[in-house]
């Protein structure tokens, strides 16, 4: 069992708490008591409110965990590397799970029961979470402000739960960079509606600014998503962009609408690894197609070695700042 830098405890637990035994509950609470003092000053307010779960420790009141049957919990059936990659750059060691807590299976290694016993936890947590937000929206209905008021639900990433044999993030993969977004809009139509048009985290502040009538700077990495909202089949970019650094390489990728493209670099901008996948056939992206459609491949890396994927000074192009 070997035990990291943070203190010894494990890395879930289930507490026979009500919500507020833990910070989210009280976080719920205090953004309940500040929509009451909103209603009083009827005045334009902003409120945001953040929750940690579900994130590492996995704790959440032990009711929730109760929602669950953990023999009935179905474990990642793609628990392998995907073929054709170099393992030295698009994967990872579980390093948050496995070497920050006590972990029995030592570092990198998670077994079968390890992964339930996670992945029930992680479970337990988004339940814990819906709830929090439920109380939120239960009270902008019952102070009448959910009739004029905007309410953006997001996460800053995805999170591996077994897939490809990681439990965490860090990865250029789907399940890493696809996040929750919901954009509710008491003006507008299409209540409920799905959307698979392609975005970014970084159009969270466009679209809130022309949804409030507000201006916004013109040298922004996002757009507004103001067009989607009001119909859903639109789209206003062709990709979107994550990058990650492991083993001295910074790992660029795009996702459009068909394929993800993954071009690892070293500092000198020699390229170390190329990946492509094809998520019309591969969805789970369990295959590399890089080297099997090479004029596919050439296309999209010409596309990505033409991004900036940062707005700066010295944007990201071609691999480096």
């Amino acid at each position: 069992m070997r035990i990291g830098m943070e203190t010894p405890h494990l890395p879930f637990e289930k507490g026979d708490v009500e919500d507020d035994g833990y910070p989210d509950g009280l976080n719920a609470l205090e953004a309940v008591k500040q929509l009451k003092h909103f209603k009083k000053k009827n005045e334009p307010f902003f409120l945001a409110v953040g929750f940690y779960k579900p994130h590492l420790p996995c704790n959440s009141p032990k009711k929730y965990w109760d929602l669950y049957e953990k023999d009935k919990i179905v474990l990642a059936t793609n628990q392998y590397p995907p073929q054709n990659t170099n393992v030295e750059y698009c994967l990872n060691e579980s390093p948050e799970l496995t070497t920050h807590y006590p972990w029995p299976d030592g570092p990198g290694v998670i077994s079968p029961e390890s992964a339930r016993n996670q992945k029930h936890a992680y479970y337990a947590c988004v339940s814990y979470i819906d709830a929090q937000i439920g109380k939120i929206l239960d009270e902008l209905e019952t102070q009448g402000l959910h009739k004029n008021t905007i309410v953006l639900l997001w996460s800053d990433h995805g999170w591996h739960l077994g897939e490809h044999g990681i439990f965490g993030k860090m990865t250029n993969f789907e399940v890493a960079t696809n996040s929750p977004l919901i954009i509710k809009v008491p003006a507008l139509r299409n209540k409920g509606a799905i959307t698979n048009s392609i975005v970014e985290t970084v159009d969270t502040y466009p679209t809130l600014a022309e949804l409030c009538g507000l201006k916004s700077t013109g040298d922004l990495d996002g757009k507004s998503l103001v067009p989607i909202l009001k119909d859903p089949e639109k789209s206003i970019k062709p990709y979107a962009r994550s990058f990650y650094y492991r083993n001295n390489a910074l790992g660029k990728a795009l996702k459009t609408e068909s394929h993800r493209i993954v071009r690892w670099a070293t500092e000198n901008d020699s390229t170390v690894a190329i990946e492509l996948f094809d998520h019309r056939n591969d969805p789970d992206e369990n295959y590399n197609i890089a080297d099997l459609d090479k004029e596919l491949s050439d296309s999209l890396l010409n596309l990505l070695n033409n991004t900036v994927f940062l707005s700066s000074d010295k944007p990201f192009v071609n691999g480096w700042e």
